[in-house]
C-alpha cells in the first residue's frame, strides 16, 4: 500500500469487540499519514471521519440483525455461540463503488451491516482482515462451535442444508475474485485458509497493530526472575 492510497474501513462498530478495537487500531495507524474513512453500524466517540449509519439505512440494519439471528437460529438451532448468516445489509457496493477511496477494509461486517451479495459486487481491491474462522463456515465464526441439530423434521433438515451450502459458495466465489486479499491474523488460520483455498495467492499473514508507546520489548533480569523466563 502507497501513501496515496486512500482506505475504507469498514466495522460493525468501533470499540465493542475484540474485533472492533482491532480495526480502530489500525485506523489510527493508518490516519496518520493517509486518507481515511472507517465506517460503522454503532459509533463510539466523536471522531468525524467515523461514519455512523444513519436515518433509513441504519433501521435497516437494526431490522437486518433480527432476521440475520432468525436464520441463524433456523440452520443451527442448538448453537449458542455467536453466529452471522451475512444475508442483508445497510451498506451497499454502488455506494463504495461511487467513492473515491481506493482500498476497501473489511473486519467483522456482521449483524445488518454489508451482505455477502453486495461484498461480491464490490469493485475496488478488498482487503479483508480475518478475525477468526467465519469465512470457512456457513455461519459459525468458529468450526468448534457447530452444533448438529437434533429431532427436527426432514424439510426443516432439508432448508438448513440449502442455506448452508448456500453461505458456503457465496464466501467460496468472493475468495476466488482476483480483487479480495486476504490477511489472517494467526498462523493457524492461515494454514486452514491455505487449505481450503490452495490456488488462492492473495493470502497474508499480518498481526494486529499495537501502540509502541504503551507495548515495548523491556530487558529486565527481574521481569525474567519473577515469571521464571
Amino acid at each position: 500500500m502507497t501513501k496515496n492510497q486512500s482506505v475504507m474501513l469498514i466495522s460493525h462498530n468501533n470499540f465493542a469487540g475484540g474485533a472492533a478495537r482491532a480495526a480502530a487500531r489500525l485506523y489510527s495507524c493508518l490516519s496518520k499519514n493517509r486518507e481515511i474513512e472507517f465506517h460503522v453500524a454503532q459509533k463510539f466517540g466523536k471522531d468525524p471521519r467515523i461514519n455512523e449509519l444513519k436515518n433509513f439505512r441504519r433501521f435497516f440494519s437494526v431490522i437486518a440483525t433480527r432476521v440475520d439471528i432468525l436464520i441463524c437460529k433456523l440452520i443451527e438451532p442448538n448453537n449458542k455461540e455467536w453466529q452471522t448468516a451475512a444475508y442483508f445489509g445497510a451498506i451497499s457496493a454502488r455506494s463504495i463503488n461511487k467513492s473515491n477511496l481506493s482500498i476497501v477494509n473489511l473486519h467483522w461486517i456482521g449483524h445488518g451491516l454489508i451482505s455477502l451479495r453486495q461484498i461480491k459486487k464490490i469493485k475496488k481491491p478488498i482487503v479483508w482482515t480475518l478475525h477468526d474462522e467465519w469465512i470457512l463456515n456457513p455461519i459459525s465464526h468458529y468450526s468448534e462451535t457447530i452444533v448438529k441439530s437434533k429431532s427436527r423434521s426432514k424439510f426443516l433438515k432439508y432448508i438448513s442444508v440449502r442455506l448452508k451450502n448456500n453461505r458456503i459458495e457465496s464466501k467460496k466465489r468472493i475468495v476466488k475474485q482476483n480483487n479480495v486479499y486476504l490477511v489472517c491474523l494467526n498462523s493457524e488460520i492461515e494454514k486452514k485458509i491455505k487449505t481450503q483455498f490452495p490456488n488462492k495467492k492473495n493470502i497474508y499473514l499480518i498481526a494486529n497493530p499495537v501502540d509502541l508507546q504503551d507495548f515495548y520489548p523491556q530487558i529486565d533480569s527481574d521481569l525474567r526472575l519473577r515469571f521464571n523466563l
